[in-house]
C-alpha cells in the first residue's frame, strides 16, 4: 500500500504476542523476539493503515501467552508489566509527537488485552477521548462491562468508538481462549463478549458472506478525523463471535 504524503490522523498500534519464551516478559533487546515482531505483526498489520494515517509501532515487553490462557499472580504482573509499557509509550507519543492530531488506537490479541487499559485508563477519561477516532482492540478479550460508557461502533461513519470482533469460520473447534487475570469474582454476572461483524457493522454472530470488507480510511471525513473503517478479508464467510465461556516509527 502506497504511503499517505500527508496524513491528516495518526496511528497508534500495539502488536500481538512475538514472544515465545520461558521467562514472564520479553526482554526490549531481544533481537529475535524484535525481528519477529517487525515481520510478523507490524509490516503485516500495522501497515494496513499506511494509505491514510501515520503510524506509531512501539515495542513493549510483551507477556508470556501463559499469563493469558491460565490465571496466575505472577501472569497478572506480566501484563501488568506490559502494559505499564504501552501506556509510558503513548504518553511519549503525545508529549513529542502528536501535536493535538486525532487518532486511532489499533491493536490485535495481546495488543488488544493491553490497549484496552490504555483506553480505559489514560484515553477516555479525559480530554483524549474527544481526539480519538476509533479503537479497533480485535482478537482480545473486550467485553461490553469493560467498555463501560465507551460506545461500541454500530457503522461505519461512527467515531469515538470501539470496534472488536474474533472472526471464527463455520467449523472452529474450540481451542486456546483467553481468560480474565486476575479472574472475576465467584460470583461475578456472565462478561458479553463486543463483536462487531467487520462486513455488516452488526453486533451479531450473523454470517457475513461474499465481499472483502471496507478498506483502512477510504469513508468520508467527518468531525475531527476520518471515519472508522475495517479491513477485513481474512474474515470473509466467516462468523463475527467469540466462544464466551519502547518506541518506534513503522514507516512500511
Amino acid at each position: 500500500m502506497a504511503i499517505a504524503a500527508d496524513p491528516a490522523v495518526d496511528v497508534f498500534y500495539l502488536h500481538p504476542t512475538s514472544f515465545l519464551g520461558d521467562a514472564w516478559n520479553a526482554r526490549l533487546d531481544d533481537s529475535t523476539v524484535n525481528e519477529a515482531t517487525d515481520a510478523g505483526s507490524t509490516r503485516i498489520q500495522a501497515s494496513a493503515f499506511n494509505g491514510c494515517c501515520r503510524v506509531f509501532a512501539p515495542r513493549y515487553r510483551q507477556a508470556n501467552m501463559t499469563a493469558f490462557t491460565t490465571a496466575s499472580a505472577d501472569g497478572a504482573a506480566a501484563i501488568g508489566l506490559a502494559g505499564d509499557d504501552a501506556i509510558a509509550a503513548f504518553r511519549h507519543y503525545l508529549e513529542h509527537d502528536n501535536h493535538g492530531r486525532p487518532f486511532i488506537l489499533a491493536a490485535h490479541s495481546q495488543g488488544a488485552f493491553i490497549g484496552l487499559r490504555l483506553l480505559r485508563e489514560v484515553i477516555a477519561p479525559g480530554p483524549l477521548r474527544g481526539r480519538l477516532v476509533a479503537a479497533y482492540l480485535i482478537g482480545g478479550p473486550i467485553t461490553h462491562e469493560a467498555l463501560g460508557e465507551l460506545p461500541v461502533c454500530a457503522s461505519a461513519e461512527q467515531t469515538g468508538c470501539v470496534v472488536g470482533f474474533n472472526a471464527r469460520g463455520p467449523d472452529y473447534a474450540r481451542g486456546i481462549e483467553f481468560v480474565e487475570n486476575p479472574p472475576p469474582p465467584a460470583d461475578a454476572p456472565p462478561s458479553r463478549r463486543v463483536c462487531v461483524n467487520p462486513l455488516t457493522w452488526r453486533a451479531d454472530e450473523a454470517p457475513a458472506r461474499g465481499g472483502s470488507g471496507l478498506s483502512f480510511g477510504t469513508a468520508a471525513v467527518r468531525g475531527r478525523g476520518r471515519s472508522p473503517t475495517s479491513s477485513a478479508r481474512a474474515a470473509r464467510r466467516g462468523r463475527c463471535g467469540w466462544s464466551c465461556p519502547g518506541r518506534c516509527r513503522a514507516t512500511s
